[in-house]
């Protein structure tokens, strides 16, 4: 004779040929290690066949766990946990549960979840999000522009965050110093403040004119979207066809 035993949590469940063996598995699988598939929990169910593990098998398996309703009397005939389920979803099911189109489940639910069709479209869901979470990201979009915050893309087709709107703006008509700075920028994208500064006037002094005739167009530029400047200092053109902003190094919009 051989039992089968739990190597995680050293429950013993059993002999294979037993008939409430796999009864058995199931409501430790579910109580236990939900976490797991069914099929890699039964990996980690060995058979033993030490004659006290059996012993004690017989002992344990006297004493049994059974269900009953609620206010009924003792002298009900108690109902194993699969005879229990289906008394459940015959009769109480259908009162408690609703079809939705659309639910929010924390994760640590899903993880709680038995291993069903549900679970499995849960995780596919996940491992295609966690690749390319454009689900997420357009999900998020309305919430961003609730809050006052904007989306758009930059550098390899990253998304960025920014409080001011990116707006691109022509060229032709505006003042000279704005035209400077803008046609600096879209010559050396990502540079940063210094860069243009040396680039517009070389040698100048940090607190001269000249410095404020450069830093001064270019903070209105920023503020009012025609430029993004990301967290790490490195300026960009939004793009004039609403895509990709203008190259730069890897940062977030300051805001």
């Amino acid at each position: 004779m051989c039992v089968g035993r739990c190597s995680l949590s050293g429950e013993l469940l059993g002999p294979p040929n037993y008939h409430g063996y796999n009864e058995r598995v199931l409501e430790l699988h579910r109580t236990r290690f939900p976490e797991m598939s069914l099929e890699e929990y039964r990996r980690h169910i060995e058979i033993v066949r030490d004659p006290e593990m059996i012993e004690r098998w017989r002992r344990e398996c006297r004493v049994q766990k059974v269900f009953r309703l609620k206010g009924a009397g003792k002298e009900t005939r108690g109902m194993r946990w699969s005879e229990a389920e289906v008394y459940f979803l015959r009769h109480y099911a259908d009162k408690l549960l609703r079809e939705v189109r659309r639910a929010i489940v924390p994760p640590a639910v899903i993880a709680r979840m038995p291993e069903t069709e549900l679970k499995r479209l849960v995780r596919q869901a996940w491992k295609r999000e966690s690749r390319t979470p454009l689900t997420m990201a357009l999900a998020l979009r309305p919430a961003f522009r609730h809050m006052g915050l904007y989306a758009f893309k930059a550098n390899r087709g990253e998304t960025f965050v920014t409080p001011v709107r990116p707006h691109p703006l022509r060229t032709e008509h505006v003042v000279v110093h704005l035209k400077e700075v803008l046609r600096f920028l879209r010559e050396h994208p990502g540079c940063t403040r210094q860069q243009l500064v040396e680039g517009l006037r070389p040698g100048a002094a940090p607190e001269s004119s000249e410095v404020a005739a450069v830093l001064s167009p270019l903070r209105w530029l920023i503020e009012k979207g025609h430029v993004v400047e990301f967290f790490n200092g490195t300026l960009a053109l939004p793009a004039m066809n609403g895509g990709r902003s203008g190259r730069s190094e890897r940062g977030r919009p300051r805001g």
